[in-house]
């Protein structure tokens, strides 16, 4: 059984938050890996590309692992969020419960079903959610520690995920082009920073419809005042053009991205 845990706070190297194999109870987290993401956009959901610079990474992408609408519409069951190898040692679900993530946090108010089955609410919910919403799935069951076992555990994954549009927004300039341009860019103050004073950020911001970046606002700082600063000015000053974000449509919407520095301890 491949064992995982689950980064929340930190630089996400995928930008999306995964589930992953645990046993230990319900104080960590957690089990299954998330569906494939072999339909994501690949300007913006390709191959992990990272830019190191004293030290520091960067990366662009989406909050979590990024599912389009018309994936929630045919959603029915916890399954449809998991691959199939990951599940097939499940035996019986206990719950599943369903909340979004505002801020880094998840809400106070959970939507629940029992079983593996979405319920007519959760369903409702998922299917009338803005694009860039953030949320996580939770699933409690029990499992059979070898796929032809009776002998059972108690264990539950949760899936982290964001709802993004049929074909995502990019920078036309490509990825590396964006990366290199902020490295390049917070090197006089990346080069001077020590690394136990630091913290893994977020900076989120929207591409409009008229490929504009707005709302660019730090979700989580990495406690040098000077640096996210400095990453909000290098983003309002970005050169070049960003192709739209377009629902199933065609129709051009918003969508949120997030930039993502750190060290490599963070």
């Amino acid at each position: 059984m491949l064992n995982y845990k689950l980064i929340l706070a930190g630089l996400s190297l995928s930008l999306a938050a995964y589930a992953y194999l645990n046993t230990s109870g319900p104080d960590t987290e957690p089990k299954l890996r998330p569906k494939s993401q072999a339909n994501a956009n690949s300007h913006v959901q390709a191959d992990l590309f990272f830019q190191k610079n004293e030290g520091f990474f960067f990366d662009l992408d989406t909050r979590f692992r990024p599912i389009k609408r018309s994936e929630l519409l045919e959603a029915r069951q916890f399954s449809d969020f998991a691959d199939a190898e990951d599940i097939q040692k499940l035996r019986s679900y206990q719950s599943l419960e369903l909340a979004e993530v505002v801020s880094e946090r998840l809400v106070d108010e959970r939507l629940l079903a029992n079983g593996p089955e979405l319920s007519e609410e959760q369903i409702a919910w998922l299917h009338n959610i803005p694009y860039s919403t953030n949320f996580r799935l939770r699933a409690d069951f029990l499992e059979a520690l070898t796929v032809d076992t009776t002998n059972l555990s108690y264990n539950y994954s949760t899936p982290h995920l964001t709802l993004v549009p049929e074909s995502q927004a990019y920078y036309k300039d490509g990825k590396r082009a964006f990366i290199q341009y902020i490295r390049e860019g917070a090197l006089p103050i990346t080069s001077t920073l020590i690394e136990e004073d630091l913290f893994a950020a977020k900076i989120y911001f929207t591409i409009g419809v008229d490929g504009k970046i707005s709302k660019a606002m730090v979700g989580t700082s990495c406690l040098s005042a000077e640096l996210d600063a400095k990453m909000l000015d290098l983003l309002a000053n970005l050169p070049g053009e960003w192709e739209v974000a377009r629902d199933i449509n065609g129709q051009a919407v918003e969508q949120e991205l997030v930039l993502s520095y750190a060290l490599p301890s963070c």
